[in-house]
Order: C-alpha cells, then structure tokens, then sequence
C-alpha cells in the first residue's frame, strides 16, 4: 500500500492511494481522497470508479461525462482519461481489473462479460453501490479477514458483471476505430520505448501524416504522443512491481532520464514511482 499527501493547513489533505493483494490477483485499487488537481492517465485495465464526492468533468476515450455523488461508472481498457474540470474536491474509489481477471471471474460467477463502456454513463444502482462500499471498507479495515474480503470482492465483482449485462446491448465496445487507427495503436504498444516519428505511424496507419493526426484524437481522444506516454507509464507500472529499479525503467521505456520519467509518472498517475512501490 502506498500514498501521497498534499494540502494546506486546515484544510482536508489530498490522499492518493494504492493496494494491492496476492490473495486477489489481477487486481488493484486506487483510493482518491480530497482530490482538487486534474490527473490524466491510460490505462490497459477495466475501471470501476465508485464516485462518493465528485462533480468535475471527465474526459474519457472520445467521450466527455459529468460524474455524480454515490454512483459508479464503469470504464473499458485502452481508454485515456483526464479531468477537464474539477469544481469541488473529489474522493473516488477505483477498483482496476486486468481484462485475464475479469474474464475469468465472469466465468465463476457464471455472469457474461459485456463490453459495453465507450460512453460510460455513471450508475446509480443502490445494489451496485452498496457493494462496491461493502469491498472497499473492507480493504480499508486493518482486522479484514481474507475470507471476508474475497466475499466481499465477489460480491462486488457480481454487482458490476450484472450492471455492464443490463447496459452492454446500447454501447459499443472499446476499441472501435478504423483499421489505420488500429493499426497505429498497435504500433505504439509494440514499440512504446522507442522514438517513434508522425512518419513511422503514418507509414504503418496507410494514411497521410496529417490525415493520421487528425484522425487519432477523433477515434482515440488524444494526440499519439499522449498516447504514447500512457502506454509507456502503463508498462512502468508492471516493471515497478516486478521490482525494477526506477532508473532502469526510465531507460528501459524512453525517457530522457529518471528526473522526466519521475515528472510525467506523478503528473499521471499524482504520485511518485517510489511511492507507488512502496
């Protein structure tokens, strides 16, 4: 578990959060508390924001959402995500599932996964919300036993598989884009490290340099350099867990060294690489 702090005197602090357990592979939580400063980050997971204080403006994928108190708003992989505005201080939970996980829970649970989150309403299904609180509360309960938690994280898991059934037949799937686009994703995740030109995706998207780089935001939701940065941090992440010195993940994925690999992380994702390990 790891977490930063930030605030003035009176005023309730900043908290950003993370936590992970070997008991519930695949699986992360992001814990959001009094946040007033904009973040944007990509991210390869599923995202389950329970939203107990908010109403900023998102940004994510091609699609702007207004987010509410005690809803919940589920969001596919392969999206960016950033604040265009944040009016009030804002506390989030985020239940982060990789795509293995989540199928295989569907599985268990014998619920259909439908990919359905392009335009991710908020919900506000009190059955969906009270589980979601339920699992949360207990990851912040230092007596949790894990029996308690795996109920609790099945429950959960149940509640937003049912949700994404009722809702999966009016959204379409992430990842809708036309084959030049695709094909240029696919580019920037093979070779994110490296120093990739407007040229280079071009030549592999068919398209014009500037055909491609109008049509990248409008599919995608952001410029390719963007882009770039979140899958290269998104693969930071994974290195850093794996116990990779941050120095050699500067280097490893492209950044000017571990000052800027430190910069781009924090603004990100709002903390440090360290203490995103720690």
């Amino acid at each position: 578990m790891n977490s930063t702090r930030r605030g003035h005197p009176g005023k309730p602090k900043e908290v950003i959060r993370f936590c992970r357990l070997t008991e519930l592979p695949g699986m992360e939580v992001m814990r959001v508390d009094h946040l007033t400063r904009p973040l944007c980050f990509y991210s390869a997971t599923f995202g389950i924001s329970y939203i107990r204080e908010s109403s900023s403006v998102m940004q994510l994928g091609t699609d702007k959402r207004s987010m509410i108190d005690q809803s919940v708003c589920v969001v596919e992989p392969e999206l960016q995500i950033r604040h265009l505005d944040i009016s009030r201080p804002e506390s989030v939970r985020i239940l982060l599932l990789s795509v293995a996980a989540l199928e295989d829970l569907s599985e268990e649970l014998g619920i259909r996964l439908r990919r359905c989150c392009t335009k991710p309403d908020p919900h506000r299904d009190p059955e969906l919300i009270q589980a979601l609180d339920e699992f949360h509360r207990c990851m912040e309960r230092s007596s949790t036993t894990t029996m308690e938690l795996e109920s609790k994280y099945l429950g959960a898991v149940r509640s937003v598989l049912t949700a994404m059934a009722k809702n999966g037949s009016t959204a379409a799937p992430a990842g809708h884009e036309s084959e030049a686009v695709r094909r240029t994703r696919k580019l920037i995740h093979d070779r994110c490290e490296d120093k990739l030109t407007l040229t280079d995706l071009a030549r592999v998207s068919g398209l014009g340099r500037y055909q491609l780089f109008r049509a990248f935001p409008r599919e995608v939701g952001v410029p390719p350099p963007t882009f770039q940065l979140g899958v290269r941090l998104e693969r930071a992440k994974a290195l850093l867990l794996r116990g990779i010195p941050p120095a050699h993940v500067a280097a490893d994925l492209g950044f000017y060294d571990q000052s800027h690999f430190t910069r781009c992380f924090r603004s990100r994702v709002g903390i440090t690489p360290l203490q995103y390990i720690q």
